[in-house]
């Protein structure tokens, strides 16, 4: 699973018209057991991962901070017919809210 976080800040909320936003930073981590394999890998162990992605830029993001926090891919497998799981959390500023 990969986690990515999109943060920035809202010049309005309103139901009645869009909000004005701005997306100041984007990042992604690795989420559910891949956050364990790399929490483990940390303390040294010799970690190998099984799962199923799919054919998408979230595998290739997923498989690159596996690898550079030191743990084993090769139990990964590619099925083109679905989406590498993705948690996609927005964390937005109400900028009205936060003037003096």
């Amino acid at each position: 699973m990969l986690d990515r976080y999109t943060s920035g800040s809202v010049s309005r909320i309103s139901p009645e018209r869009r909000s004005g936003s701005k997306k100041t930073h984007e990042y992604a981590v690795l989420g559910g057991a891949g956050n364990v394999a790399a929490n483990v890998a940390s303390l040294g162990a010799k970690i190998t991962v099984c799962g199923v992605v799919g054919n998408d830029n979230e595998k290739k993001e997923l498989l690159a901070l596996l690898k550079k926090v030191g743990v084993f891919i090769c139990g990964i497998v590619t099925d083109p017919n679905r989406p590498t799981t993705l948690k996609h959390r927005f964390i937005y500023r109400d900028d009205a809210a936060c003037t003096l």
